[in-house]
C-alpha cells in the first residue's frame, strides 16, 4: 500500500512538472504580446495559497489539485460587456486582452504551450541518452514461452544460445531483443545462426501472428539459477544454501534456468531438497522430510535469496549525438501519438487502452521509476526522463487538434483571421464557441476519468 501511494506521488509530481511548463509557455507568449495574465495556477480547483506577482496584474496560485493548471488571460470583461451591448463584434477592447492583439500573435499564445511541451520532451530525451545505464549483459540464451509447432526445425528452441541475427553478431540477450522486434515490427522472418546442443545451425525462423494483428518469436532470456544474496538468517542458508550456488536440481528435478526453478515450485509446492553446483562440485542441501512451503499467505512466492543478474553500467551517449537525436526522437514520440489517436477514432485501437488521464499516466510514471529503483537510481531517473518525455510530447500533439477548449482551436480562428484578414467569429458565436469548449471539455475529462477509473479498477 505504502508502496503504491509512493509509485503515485512520484507520478503527480512528474505530470505536475509537465503540466506546469506547458502553462508557463502560454505565459512568457503572453507578456511577450503585451497580453496581460489575470491568473497563473499551478494545479486546479479551490486555491491553496496566492500570491501577487511583482510589477504585474497577474495572481499565482498553487490549487488543491496538482493534475492540472491553467493560465487566464484578460479578455473577458471586454467579451461580457459587448454581450451586454448587443454589439456584433467586440467594439471596446482593453489594453492588455487577449482581443486586443494581431491574430499572429494570439496564434503564438496559443502555439506556446505545445511548443513548450515538445521542448520539454526534448530536453527529457536528451537527459535519457547521455545518462550512464545499466544493461543486461548475458548470453542470447532462449527459453520458449510456448510449445505450439515445438517438433519444427525452424524455430527457437529451449536453450539455443543466438550468434548472430541478419549477419549482425549478437552478445547478449538484449542485442538479439532489439534485432527481433525490429524484426516482429515489421512482420519478416530473421536469419539465425545459433549453437543448438553441440550443433552450429543456420536457420531462416518467422515470427508467429499473434491474435491481435502483431507478430512475436516466443521466446524469453534463459537466466542461469546462480544465487546472488541470500539473507543469512534464512531456512535455506542454515540448510546450508550460499553466494554464488548454481541451483542443479529441485526435489531431484532438473534446473537449467530459473524458469524450471519456478515452475517445479508451481507444481510441487514445497522444498525437500535442493542439489548445488558449487566450484564444480554438487552439493545436496536437505530439508525436514515434510520440505517447506516457500508461498505466504497469499500463495506468493518468499525467498530468501535473490538470482543473479548480468548487469554492466554503461556510458550514457556522447553529448553532441544526444543533442542530435533528441529531437528526432521527440518528433517520432510525437508521431506515434499522433497515429494513435488517428487509429482510435478509426477503430483500430482501443479507447481504453490507447487514451490515459493523469491518474493513470502518474500511476505509470511511478511504477516505471520504481522499477528502475531495482536497478539503481540513475536508471531510475532514466526511467522518469523516458516516459515524461513520452507524455509531454502527447499532450504537444493533442493539444494541438483543432477542438474546441484545446490550443488548435484557437491557432485555426487565428490563420483563418490572419489569411482573411477580418474577424470571424461574432460576439454571439464566441458565446456559442466558449459553451461548446466547455461541453466538450467537461465530456472529454469524464471519457478520461472513466477511462482512468477503469483502469483502477482492473
Amino acid at each position: 500500500m505504502l508502496q503504491n501511494l509512493i509509485q503515485l506521488l512520484i507520478g503527480i509530481f512528474a505530470i505536475f512538472l509537465i503540466i506546469s511548463f506547458h502553462e508557463l509557455g502560454h505565459f512568457i507568449a503572453a507578456r511577450l504580446c503585451a497580453v496581460n495574465v489575470e491568473t497563473f495556477s499551478f494545479g486546479i480547483g479551490p486555491s491553496a495559497y496566492r500570491w501577487m506577482g511583482r510589477k504585474t496584474i497577474t495572481e499565482f496560485r498553487f490549487s488543491v489539485i496538482p493534475l492540472g493548471g491553467y493560465c487566464r488571460m484578460s479578455g473577458a470583461k471586454d467579451l461580457k460587456r459587448s454581450i451586454k451591448n448587443r454589439e456584433t463584434y467586440i467594439q471596446k477592447i482593453t489594453p492588455g486582452s487577449i482581443y486586443s492583439v494581431h491574430p499572429l500573435q494570439r496564434i503564438l499564445i496559443y502555439l506556446s504551450g505545445p511548443l513548450a511541451n515538445a521542448f520539454i520532451a526534448f530536453t527529457f530525451v536528451f537527459l535519457f541518452n547521455v545518462f550512464p545505464f545499466h544493461a543486461d549483459v548475458s548470453p542470447a540464451i532462449i527459453l520458449r514461452t510456448n510449445n505450439v509447432e515445438s517438433d519444427k526445425e525452424n524455430i527457437f528452441k529451449d536453450l539455443d544460445e543466438i550468434k548472430s541475427i541478419d549477419g549482425i553478431d549478437v552478445h547478449s540477450f538484449e542485442d538479439a531483443y532489439v534485432l527481433l522486434k525490429s524484426a516482429c515490427d515489421e512482420g519478416r522472418e530473421v536469419y539465425v545462426n545459433l549453437v543448438r546442443g553441440n550443433l552450429e545451425l543456420s536457420l531462416n525462423i518467422a515470427p508467429m501472428k499473434n491474435d491481435d494483428g502483431s507478430y512475436s518469436f516466443g521466446i524469453m532470456k534463459a537466466e542461469k539459477p546462480v544465487i546472488s544474496r541470500i539473507n543469512h538468517s534464512s531456512r535455506e542458508y542454515i540448510a546450508g544454501l550460499r553466494e554464488n550456488d548454481i541451483i542443479a536440481e529441485v526435489n531431484y528435478s532438473d534446473v537449467f534456468s530459473t524458469r524450471d526453478f519456478y515452475n517445479i515450485l508451481r507444481n510441487d509446492r514445497i522444498i525437500k531438497s535442493i542439489t548445488v553446483d558449487r566450484y564444480s562440485h554438487k552439493y545436496k542441501i536437505e530439508f525436514s522430510e515434510a520440505g517447506y512451503y516457500p508461498f505466504d499467505e497469499s500463495g506468493e512466492f518468499v525467498m530468501s535469496f535473490a538470482f543473479k543478474k548480468d548487469i554492466k553500467l554503461h556510458r550514457g551517449k556522447p553529448i553532441f549525438n544526444s543533442l542530435v537525436n533528441a529531437p528526432l526522437d521527440a518528433v517520432e514520440f510525437c508521431k506515434r501519438t499522433f497515429v494513435g489517436i488517428i487509429n482510435v477514432f478509426k477503430g483500430r485501437q482501443n479507447m481504453h487502452t490507447s487514451f490515459s488521464g493523469p491518474m493513470r499516466a502518474a500511476k505509470s510514471i511511478g511504477e516505471i521509476t520504481d522499477a528502475g529503483m531495482s536497478v539503481g537510481f540513475v536508471d531510475s531517473l532514466r526511467a522518469v526522463f523516458f516516459i515524461s518525455a513520452m507524455i509531454s510530447a502527447s499532450m504537444c500533439v493533442v493539444n494541438l487538434f483543432p477542438f474546441p477548449s484545446l490550443d488548435g482551436a484557437g491557432i485555426v480562428i487565428g490563420l483563418i483571421e490572419l489569411f482573411r484578414k477580418e474577424k470571424i467569429l461574432k460576439t454571439k458565436e464566441y458565446v456559442i464557441y466558449n459553451y461548446v469548449s466547455t461541453i466538450t471539455l467537461v465530456v472529454f475529462l469524464l471519457l478520461i476519468w472513466l477511462s482512468d477509473m477503469g483502469y483502477a479498477f482492473t
